[in-house]
């Protein structure tokens, strides 16, 4: 009996090791209508930096993916006149924090955005 016993915690233990160590995935997405832009992340202490991506019209865009982050703060600039700056950040596929800024004229613009791991955004409950 105690064979069995020994033969099965053998081979269901790394069952339960494997399940344990899941990575947290964090995205990070900016969208920038009417110019290009730049910036820097930092996650964990970690700084890196940044810029658009791809254009589509006047539309620039650029999306960033991190494993294992506890705290990540995202700060952009346009680089000319633009119209809108947004920033989304999910966890594991579901949007946990967004912010954006507006100019009717068009400007640059600035933003800056923190999400720390499990934090609720408040902005998209309402």
């Amino acid at each position: 009996m105690r064979m069995i016993v020994a033969a099965c915690a053998l081979v269901f233990a790394p069952l339960d090791l494997s399940c344990s160590d899941d990575a947290e995935k964090i995205k990070i997405t900016v969208i920038c209508n009417g110019a290009p832009f730049s910036g820097w992340y930092d996650a964990d202490g970690n700084v890196e930096y940044f810029s658009d991506e791809s254009q589509s019209g006047v539309i620039y865009s650029s999306t960033i993916t991190l494993e294992d982050v506890e705290e990540v703060e995202v700060d952009i600039t346009t680089g000319d006149e633009a119209n809108s700056l947004t920033a989304k950040i999910y966890r594991d596929g579901e949007k946990v924090k967004s912010s954006n800024t507006y100019s009717t004229y068009g400007s640059v613009l600035y933003l800056n955005v923190t999400y720390t791991l499990g934090e609720e955004d408040s902005e998209d409950e309402e």
